[in-house]
């Protein structure tokens, strides 16, 4: 058959020259197919000789093509052959086999043709949440949620219809039930991969361990689901074997717990740090986990014992696919970049995504596509370049002394070396001690001109020790011969030249800032747990909207965003206008909220004193510490106080804890343990107290007697001053808009939400929620506060009365809900 019947033009071409770039021999390539059935891409799987080449098929698709070529012309194919096409064709993976010219095409098996979309009908799903239905059957503790089955039929329209769905699902409706039975129908049906998109590694592990089986079971399904975590969770056996070398250089102050790991390395399956049986250290497990620009991909010696690699072959092969934000983000900017939308990137081609916890999608997504530069960042390049102790020598310099490179050349890295960790530390102490008080230094246009004088001097510094030493690193690739070129060491040095191009490009985007009016560039002085001091250059992205439209909006047929905290005041405004979906008409975009079942009315009071001291006050932590305590011992603990800010939580906690505790109740404070074995503390003890900041208004589920009281000491307003924040407000005001209410009071009140939703995570759960910030009652804004608040109970009055309602309300509760308040 003639190659043009089968392959586009532009593949042919791609094809021919891939083979004459390995001299005739045999090359290995996946075919991607178009609408037309036409083979219009190929990527090089590997390299052979004049008569064979690996068959590495890792992450080949059903509906791809095997392509190789036979330098004698004869295209017949061989034994080896046809196990391989045996083997694949079963898989739906077609094989063909070529002429070098590509005149010819022998066609072993043909891949599975582009098929058309199955919908998924309603009839299918009728009555499968409703008494009598499937789940039912399978789940002891069943209740009925009609909205659960109203969200579960508007995920099949979307679906169907390939539109994008915002649902706001409330607590308890049963959120992942409702869009897990018509993705793993759909992925089933149709034979596509779906993405579950999480933002918190709780719901990860729920829907692995609980919800997917619970769903399989209730359709009758075996489909493979499989939870990837990004690739730093996993242990780089070749790292880790590097660092046995380098222990004492590396693991100085804790030779026991490289050890440990080394240790359990030796029988792990997964390779997972959470299966370690300790918590390393964060610095620890940076220089033995896995990294993308530390792979050598193919060209690693433990490539077939290594578990990211492991992990990947099982998600080629899996259908639903349950990740984070940030891995996700990862995957489509990579896509977005070039690697394309139809074959695989950081995970294999998916269809449609599903991003449950969606509302914290703008958060991660700008802090993914944000650029940071520390001195850390750049001592840890360095060190993989080149690190001397005694006698001793590591790194990739002593790599490439064992390939025939000139000692001249190599020589002249050390030196550079030092001067790039030299000038790092210069440029970290003088930007800190011109900082002087300030913890951080925004470039705008009101900026300090002398500091950025300083700074422009200090980091053009510091571009030019990177720039000589990629020149030095280059000249070092540049005269590396052709018998070289695949080992691990020309790997590695290519790998750092890449790092350090983009610490050029970081360092290049602060000179010409200009240049970038979509990003907001600040340096921030922070403190390592042990108390050093460094500083850290940050060029963040203002608005993602047009980012999120254009890869991913525009790209994906169906995407699903919900979330329990997505309105603001009954209105998708806010989150439409922040991921860019603002401007789809109903065609494509489907918004809809379903309540939470819970009986709001019957099981909370919202208590609001009138008459709470402000936050300027100075008897205002005087306030906020007699309120809390009396509180606390009205309820008997079970409770969790919010804070917005760390000092005032200490110093809350300093005044009030002894006397908690001589009540009778454990207290328990943010940062005095690793923040889940605090959780289980406070779970595991229903007479305790937990005070929280920031990390703690999401993700805590304490059902049940545990939680019976959450105390939101202020409205959660972001810090005007925070860089990110402050660069939108001006955006906003730019354009004549109105900043604190198009952006602040919606961020606060979508918070203000979450903490709420603290409270109850089961129909069974009441209690009360206190909200000691009376802006909520006395600002016309705080309407729209009370507005996005689930409709409870209601208790608006001065502190001492508020208290004693509070006391009559966990004394009585269902007395108290007939009077009026």
């Amino acid at each position: 058959m003639k190659s043009r019947e089968l392959f586009t033009e532009d593949a042919i071409a791609a094809i021919k020259f891939y083979i004459e770039d390995a001299m005739g021999n045999e090359v290995l390539f996946r075919g991607l197919q178009n609408e037309d059935e036409l083979i219009d891409e190929v990527e090089v799987g590997a390299c052979g000789n004049e008569y064979s080449a690996p068959a590495i098929l890792d992450f080949m698709e059903r509906g791809d093509v095997v392509i190789h070529n036979h330098p004698g012309g004869n295209l017949t194919p061989s034994d080896a052959d046809l196990r391989v096409a045996s083997h694949i064709g079963n898989q739906g993976i077609g094989f063909f086999i070529i002429d070098n010219e590509v005149e010819n095409v022998y066609v072993v098996c043909s891949p599975v043709s582009p098929h058309k979309t199955i919908d998924l009908k309603e009839d299918n799903f009728a009555g499968i949440l409703e008494p009598g239905g499937n789940l039912s059957e399978v789940k002891e503790d069943y209740e009925y949620r009609e909205s659960q089955s109203k969200m579960l039929q508007t995920i099949l329209e979307a679906y169907n219809d390939n539109k994008l769905a915002v649902i706001e699902a409330g607590t308890g409706v049963g959120k992942s039930l409702a869009y897990l039975l018509p993705s793993i129908k759909w992925a089933e049906k149709n034979q596509e991969r779906i993405v579950i998109s999480t933002g918190t590694i709780n719901l990860q592990q729920q829907l692995v361990d609980k919800d997917i089986p619970l769903a399989m079971k209730i359709l009758g399904s075996d489909l493979k689901s499989i939870l990837i975590k990004g690739r730093s969770n996993y242990v780089c056996l070749r790292r880790l074997e590097d660092a046995k070398d380098m222990q004492m250089v590396l693991f100085e102050e804790d030779q026991k717990e490289l050890k440990e790991i080394i240790s359990w390395a030796k029988s792990t399956n997964s390779g997972c740090k959470t299966d370690l049986n300790f918590l390393p250290s964060p610095s620890n497990w940076s220089k033995v986990c896995s990294e993308a620009d530390n792979c050598l991909g193919g060209k690693c010696p433990v490539r077939e014992s290594c578990f990211v690699m492991k992990i990947r072959k099982e998600a080629s092969s899996a259908s639903i696919l349950v990740v984070n934000h940030h891995l996700l983000f990862s995957d489509i900017a990579m896509r977005s970049e070039g690697a394309g939308y139809k074959g695989a990137a950081v995970l294999p081609s998916f269809s449609k995504i599903v991003f449950d916890e969606a509302h914290n999608i703008e958060n991660n997504a700008t802090g993914f596509f944000s650029k940071t530069l520390n001195k850390f960042t750049l001592h840890k390049l360095a060190g993989r370049i080149y690190t001397a102790k005694g006698h001793q020598r590591f790194g990739l310099v002593k790599y490439l002394k064992d390939i025939d490179v000139k000692k001249e050349l190599l020589e002249t890295i050390p030196p550079l070396v030092s001067d790039l960790k030299s000038l790092t530390d210069d440029f970290n102490t003088a930007l800190f001690m011109n900082l002087g008080e300030s913890r951080q230094f925004i470039f705008d246009d009101d900026s300090n001109q002398e500091f950025e004088s300083i700074f422009i001097m200090q980091i053009q510094q510091l571009g030019n020790i990177l720039l000589r030493t990629f020149n030095a690193l280059n000249q070092v690739l540049e005269v590396i011969g052709e018998e070289d070129k695949d080992s691990p060491a020309c790997y590695e040095l290519t790998s750092i030249l890449s790092r350090i191009q983009g610490h050029l490009e970081t360092c290049k985007m602060f000179e010409d800032r200009s240049e970038f009016p979509n990003n907001v560039f600040f340096i921030e002085k922070k403190y390592t747990s042990q108390g050093d001091f460094f500083i850290e250059l940050t060029a963040a992205p203002i608005d993602i909207s047009r980012k999120m439209q254009k890869s991913i909006n525009d790209v994906f047929d169906s995407i699903i965003y919900t979330s329990a905290t997505i309105t603001i005041n009954s209105s998708f405004d806010y989150f439409l206008s922040r991921i860019g979906l603002k401007g789809y008409d109903e065609d494509r975009l489907i918004t809809t909220s379903y309540p939470s079942p819970f009986p709001y009315k019957k099981t909370v009071l919202l208590g609001i004193p009138t008459d709470a001291v402000e936050q300027n006050s100075p008897s205002y932590v005087d306030y906020l510490s007699a309120t809390i305590e009396k509180a606390l011992k009205i309820s008997k603990g079970s409770g969790l106080v919010l804070f917005t800010s760390y000092s005032i939580m200490t110093e809350v906690y300093k005044r009030i804890a002894e006397n908690i505790q001589d009540a009778g109740i454990n207290v328990f404070l943010q940062g005095e343990d690793e923040r889940t074995r605090l959780l289980n503390k406070f779970n595991n003890d229903i007479s305790s107290v937990l005070f929280a900041t920031d990390s703690f208004w999401e993700g805590v589920d304490s059902p049940g007697e545990t939680l019976q009281l959450v105390i939101i000491t202020k409205l959660p307003f972001k810090v005007p001053t925070e860089p990110i924040f402050k660069a939108r407000i001006k955006a906003i005001e730019e354009k004549k808009g109105n900043a604190f209410m198009q952006l602040s009071v919606p961020d606060a009140a979508m918070k203000l939400k979450q903490g709420f939703g603290r409270l109850v995570r089961k129909k069974s759960d009441y209690g009360s929620v206190v909200i000691l910030d009376g802006r909520i009652v006395n600002k016309r804004y705080g309407k729209v506060f009370l507005n996005s608040l689930p409709d409870s109970g209601r208790s608006f009055r001065p502190t001492e009365e508020l208290m004693e309602n509070l006391e009559i309300f966990f004394e009585t509760r269902e007395k108290f809900f007939k009077k009026e308040i």
